[in-house]
Order: structure tokens, then C-alpha cells, then sequence
């Protein structure tokens, strides 16, 4: 049965900083609101609620109002306060108490338990008499629940949910916790597993105005409405007119007589998300800055996330610096909270999160072993809360996410069989969530980007055929969010990079007509974004990679001007993204693979002056990326194809030595990345062709013998990867 509050429970009056902070919103709400207003409490803690109820009730004798309680203990005996409070009304109350925290027992699910059924039921009867309450009631309604009702709260009440004044979440004191199956706390935007029930933001907006007539004295309770008229807006996809609410929630604090830094801040953080979401970064990394500059010397998880969000920006326009200083900020703060505070679910994952944010531009920046040990703590973290505090949806995906980026690292650090491991790990727990739970936008996103990452690793690993029904699953997936959830710019983009992985495969197998119709489509789809959404970092860097994709296609089919084309406005994008947002590992490497593709357009044109340029800037590129950032599988890969670039050219032009010393260097650089990283397709097949070059070389200065043992030694390597990985003897 459910675990009731003790009835005697004494009135502990003791309560940690955490749970002291949220009564003084409380109080404050109290003290300031005037007519109906709406809150909830969330909690696991007898004391905390005990704690709550005393000081409201002492809080409204001194002011000669009362409150009126209600503690229902079945879930039938919920259903009967609502005919109270419905069919009667409350009385004179200066607050109505529904004190119902129990959670359903464990076994219940995957059918709602009878507190489940109740607190819906509850809930969907009370939205639908919202406007009785309004009329009616002259004080606060306060629901006291489960955290596990708080989902259910925004689906089965969403309107009100969407006008609620204020929610208050104390955590446990070392009164004995409430334990519950049920779904976790989903509200937080750090990576939620579940899409929230957003408001509706025209009833905000009627709120706000309402508030602003009867309290103008309390701005703060004004923007509070406002703001939730902003996350609505967005959530629509009406970004200017979440911009104006944002900006009038802006003005009202700034126009207040006294105090509202706080506020104030967090009217700002709105505006710049909205900023963001309306296509004006700098606006809104301007923004989210000041509520920063606000913010000094606080310390709480609000400044933590908004750290997050300043580095999410920074990150977008290429500013990779400014991104890692941001997230490392979050995380030393995520760091002093947990050690301040205490273990609580929400305080390790946040820290999770920040770890992850770390480990990823610390990736972006080369640093492979730095963004290793970020990545393993934070997957550590991850697996202790599934282990601690039991499985959910949003701890499920926590673990696929971490495995996903783990297996990144992984990958890009040449450990193909543990990026393989961590991917396919990561892609049966989203299986899994979209099997056990309903499908979402993000359940749909998540089992597709997974499909990728392992379509990826068995293409790199020879097993084409399992690739590509990895990336036909994924891109089918793309396919249907877009036609059930709605077009967005991530849905958008995910279905450009699911057809890149399909066109990618499809050239592979030799089918170059389906491999240029999924290019094409993928290519349509990045200029549409940056048409209709504006530029950004990301933007613009898969537009380049896209132009690319469509150039290889064109190339193979003998349309040299169409390839030539497409490689110079790649080549010109890159150009433009290392001026603008300035040197990285990626920026030189696309820079790099860029000119080569033109280079290779001039060469066929027999334009050698001009192969020649490119080919040698491209090598320069390809050095100066390994002196900087130091050797990866993907950086030695380049070093050695521009290598064999300007060997051949360099032959063109009868430099035999010199052309002989390119292919030389190739050949080691491809032996060493074979030693030190391990045995892939890619690496035997780049092994093959050098020897190859080699040999072919040797013979042209007379050294047979050296020519004779080059390709006896390719033809070794060509019958390994007939054997092991299916290829035929010659390609």
C-alpha cells in the first residue's frame, strides 16, 4: 500500500538552506499576492511539508486570515476534496492546503497506480474549472504532492500549470524520504528525457495583465507571468513575439522603485533565449552576459545553467575559448554546491551535465585525454544515480547520452572496437525508452542520431551492409518525426545529416545515382536552413560539408564543372569560418580536405599551377594541425593524403626525388597510424594505395628490387582485406 505521513509526525522546525530558500519564495508569494493565486509543492520529506504548513498557518494568523487544510489520505478521499472544493467552495481562506504526498508503491507500474489515477483525475477536473477558481477563491491554492505528479501536473492540467504563481521544491531533511517508482522530476532544460507540457501563452499573457492591474506594486509577480508567456512563444515557434514579452518583462523590472536584481536577471536570461531562438545571437550572448554581471557572488543552480547557456552560444559562433571558460565556470559551481549541500539527484546530474559540456569543447580543442576524463566521470555519475536512486526515462537517457559521447572520443581517438562498444551500448537503452515509454520528438531524435553514430563505426569497421541498414533506419526515423512532430531546425538538420550518412553509403556500394539524390536533398536542406534561419556556426560548416558531398558525387560523374563548383563555395565557407570564428582542429582540417578537393577539380582541368597552390597550402594546413593540437588517427590520415597529393603533382611536374620523398612520407605516416591505433579497413586500405605510389615510384628510378618488395607487400595487405573485411582483391 502507499507509505502515509506519520500521524503524529512532530513539527520539526529545522530545515536545510535548500529547503529554507524555497520557504522564502513561499513566504514571499504569501505575503505579496493578492486575490487567487495557484502553487505547488514537491517533496519526499514529511518534515519539509509539516515545516511548510506550520509557517503558512502562523504566517496567515498574524494577519487575521486563516488556512483551510485538506489531507486526503486515500486517493478516494482526493476525489472527495475536490467535490468540496468545487461544489461548496473554499471558505474565507487566506490560503487552501491539499496535502496529498504519497507515492503509489512499488510493482505498479508500467499501469498508473491508484495515486497516480486520483492526482490526474484531481488535476484534470481542476483545469477544467479553472475560471470557478478564479471567481471563486481569494487566497492561494497550494497542492502538495509526490515530485512524481509534477509530470503529470503539466499534461492533465496544463492551463493552469501554465498560470501557476509558484512552485516549490524543498529537498529531503533526514526525516525518512518517500521512495516511488515513478517518473523523475523532468522540468530541468539540462538534457530532460521527456518534452515538457509548455503554457499556453495568450492565458499568461491575460495573467500578466490581469497582475499588473491589481498588484502593480509587485512587478516581480508580473514577469513571473510574462516569463511563462515567453517559454510558451517558443515553444510555438512564435520567437518575435516571445522577444516582446521578454523585453516588456525587461522594461517592468528595470522601471521598478526598488531592488529586483534577482528578477531582473532572470527577465534577461528569457529575453536572450528568446533573442537566440529569433536568430540574433549577439543580442542574446549580450544579454544572458548582464544577468550574469547581475548574478555576482551567487551561487545556486540557476547561475549554474545560465553559465550553461552562455557556453551553449559561445560554442555556436565558434568561440570555443569563451565556451570553455563558461563551462568550466558552471562545473567548479556545480562542484561547490554538491560539496555545500549535499547528494541529491538533481546535484550530480547537473554536475554530469557540466562534466559533459567540458569534455566536449575540451574535444572540439584537441584535447582528447583532457575530454576523456570528463567523459568517464561524468558517465560515472550517471551510472551511481541508476544505481542509487532507481531507473527513469531520464536517467536511462543520461547513461545513452554519456555512452554517446564517450564513444565520440573513442572513435575519434582510433579505438574503433570501444567507440563500437559505447555506441551500440548507448543505441539498445533508446530502443529500449521508445519500447517502454511514449514516442516523443526527442525518444525519435535520440534512437536516430544513435543509428548514425553506429552506422559510422561498422562503415569505418568494412561492414557496409550493416551501415547502411543503420542509416536507412535512421533517416526513415528522421522522416517520420518531421511528418508527425512538425518542422523545426533540428528536425530539419537531423534529416539533412541522415541523408549524408545514406548518400555516403549508397556511393560506397557504387549506387551513384541514389548517393547524388540524397546529397542533393541534403544540400536543398542546408540552404533552406540558412535562408530561413539565419547564419550560425554549425550552419554554415554543414552547408560546406554538404557542398562537398554533392561535389564528390558530381566529380564520379564526369561533371567537372558542377564539381568544381560546389568544391569552390565549400572551400570558400571554410575560408570564411576560420576568419570568423577563428582557429580550431576542425576549422584546419576542413580547411585542409577543402583545398584538396579543389585542387584536385584543377588538376583535372590541367590547371597544375593552381593544383599545385592548393595542394601545397593544404599540406601546410594539414602539418601545422598536427604541430598544434598533436597526432590523432584523423589528422595523420590528412597529413598522409596531401602527401600523396603533392607526390603526384610533384611528378607531373619530373621531380622524381621529390615526388619519391612525398610518397616515402606518406607510407610512414600510414604505418605509424596503423601501429600505434590499430587495425581498421581505412588504415589497410591507406596502407595499400601508399605502397602502391611507392612502388610505382621506385620503379620509375630504377630501384626494382624496392619496387618488387613495395607491391609484394600491398598485395599482402589486399588479401588481408579480402579475407577479413569482404573486399575484392582489386578495386
Amino acid at each position: 500500500m502507499a507509505e502515509p505521513f506519520q500521524k503524529d509526525a512532530p513539527r520539526q522546525e529545522v530545515l536545510s538552506a535548500a529547503a529554507e530558500a524555497e520557504w522564502a519564495r513561499l513566504r514571499q508569494q504569501l505575503e505579496l499576492a493578492s486575490g487567487f493565486w495557484l502553487g505547488f509543492l514537491f517533496t519526499t520529506s514529511p518534515a519539509a511539508v509539516h515545516v511548510f504548513e506550520h509557517r503558512i498557518e502562523l504566517l496567515l494568523k498574524v494577519r487575521a486570515r486563516r488556512m483551510q487544510a485538506f489531507k486526503p489520505r486515500t486517493p478516494e478521499e482526493l476525489g472527495s476534496v475536490l467535490t468540496v472544493l468545487l461544489e461548496k467552495g473554499p471558505s474565507d481562506s487566506g490560503c487552501v492546503w491539499v496535502q496529498a504526498v504519497f507515492a503509489d508503491p512499488p510493482g505498479t507500474p508500467p499501469a498508473p497506480g491508484p495515486w497516480t489515477l486520483a492526482w490526474d483525475d484531481f488535476l484534470l477536473r481542476l483545469n477544467e474549472r479553472r475560471e470557478f477558481l478564479r471567481r471563486h477563491f481569494r487566497g492561494g491554492l497550494v497542492l502538495a504532492a509526490h515530485p512524481s505528479v509534477k509530470p503529470r501536473a503539466r499534461d492533465a492540467a496544463p492551463d493552469l500549470w501554465s498560470v501557476r504563481a509558484i512552485v516549490v521544491e524543498p529537498p529531503a531533511t533526514a526525516a525518512p524520504e518517500i521512495r516511488s517508482t515513478a517518473e523523475p522530476d523532468q522540468e530541468t532544460s539540462r538534457a530532460a528525457a521527456t518534452p515538457e507540457t509548455f503554457p499556453d501563452p495568450e492565458m499568461a499573457l491575460a495573467e500578466a495583465r490581469r497582475r499588473a492591474s491589481r498588484m502593480p506594486e509587485n512587478p516581480g509577480s508580473v514577469a513571473s507571468a510574462l516569463f511563462r508567456a515567453v517559454e510558451g512563444f517558443l515553444a510555438q515557434g512564435a520567437t518575435e513575439r516571445a522577444v516582446e514579452a521578454a523585453r516588456e518583462a525587461v522594461q517592468i523590472l528595470r522601471d521598478a522603485p526598488v531592488g529586483g536584481s534577482p528578477d531582473l536577471a532572470e527577465a534577461l536570461v528569457w529575453l536572450s533565449k528568446a533573442e537566440a531562438a529569433h536568430g540574433d545571437p549577439a543580442a542574446a550572448a549580450d544579454h544572458l552576459e548582464r544577468a550574469l554581471e547581475l548574478s555576482a557572488g551567487r551561487e545556486d543552480k540557476a547561475v549554474s545553467e545560465w553559465l550553461d547557456l552562455a557556453g551553449n552560444l559561445a560554442r555556436d559562433r565558434g568561440d570555443f575559448g569563451a565556451a570553455t571558460e563558461y563551462y568550466t565556470r558552471a562545473l567548479d559551481l556545480d562542484r561547490r554546491l554538491l560539496e555545500r549541500h549535499g547528494e541529491t539527484r538533481e546535484a550530480v546530474r547537473y554536475l554530469s551535465v557540466s562534466l559533459e559540456n567540458v569534455g566536449s569543447v575540451r574535444l572540439s580543442a584537441g584535447d582528447l585525454a583532457g575530454a576523456g576524463a570528463a567523459y568517464e566521470e561524468s558517465l560515472t555519475l550517471r551510472r551511481h544515480l541508476l544505481g542509487r536512486y532507481g531507473e527513469t526515462p531520464q536517467a536511462l537517457r543520461d547513461i545513452s547520452v554519456g555512452l554517446e559521447r564517450l564513444g565520440d572520443l573513442r572513435r575519434q581517438s582510433g579505438d574503433i572496437a570501444g567507440a563500437t562498444s559505447a555506441f551500440e551500448e548507448s543505441l539498445a537503452l533508446r530502443r529500449g525508452l521508445l519500447d517502454r515509454y511514449d514516442e516523443t520528438p526527442q525518444a525519435l531524435r535520440d534512437l536516430s542520431i544513435s543509428l548514425n553514430k553506429v552506422g559510422g563505426v561498422r562503415r569505418q569497421s568494412g561492414d557496409v551492409a550493416g551501415a547502411t541498414a543503420a542509416f536507412e533506419e535512421s533517416l526513415t526515423l528522421a522522416r517520420r518525426r518531421l511528418d508527425r512532430h512538425g518542422e523545426t531546425p533540428e528536425a530539419l538538420r537531423d534529416l539533412s545529416v541522415s541523408l549524408g550518412n545514406v548518400g555516403d553509403v549508397r556511393r560506397q556500394s557504387g549506387d551513384v545515382a541514389g548517393a547524388t539524390a540524397a546529397f542533393e536533398e541534403a544540400l536543398a536542406l542546408h540552404r533552406r536552413l540558412l535562408d530561413h534561419y539565419g547564419e550560425t556556426f554549425q550552419a554554415l560548416r554543414d552547408l560546406s560539408i554538404s557542398l562537398e558531398r554533392v561535389g564528390d558525387v558530381r566529380s564520379q560523374s564526369g561533371d567537372v564543372a558542377g564539381a568544381t563548383a560546389a568544391f569552390e563555395e565549400s572551400l570558400a565557407l571554410r575560408r570564411r569560418l576560420l576568419d570568423r570564428y577563428g582557429e580550431t582542429p576542425q576549422a584546419f582540417r576542413d580547411l585542409s580536405i577543402g583545398l584538396s578537393n579543389v585542387g584536385d577539380m584543377r588538376r583535372q582541368s590541367d590547371d597544375v599551377t593552381g593544383a599545385t597552390a592548393a595542394y601545397e597550402e593544404s599540406l601546410a594546413l594539414s602539418r601545422r594541425l598536427l604541430d598544434r593540437y598533436g597526432e590523432t588517427p584523423e589528422a595523420l590520415r590528412n597529413l598522409s593524403v596531401n602527401l600523396d597529393r603533392i607526390g603526384h603533382i610533384r611528378r607531373r611536374f619530373g621531380d622524381t626525388s621529390g615526388a619519391t620523398a612525398a610518397y616515402d612520407e606518406a607510407l610512414a605516416v600510414d604505418r605509424h597510424r596503423l601501429e600505434r591505433y590499430g587495425e581498421t579497413p581505412e588504415a589497410l586500405r591507406d596502407l595499400a594505395i601508399s605502397l602502391s605510389k611507392v612502388a610505382d615510384a621506385r620503379r620509375k628510378s630504377g630501384d626494382a628490387a624496392g619496387a618488387v618488395a613495395a607491391e609484394e607487400e600491398r598485395k599482402n595487405l589486399r588479401q588481408r582485406l579480402h579475407e577479413r573485411y569482404g573486399e575484392p582483391l582489386e578495386t
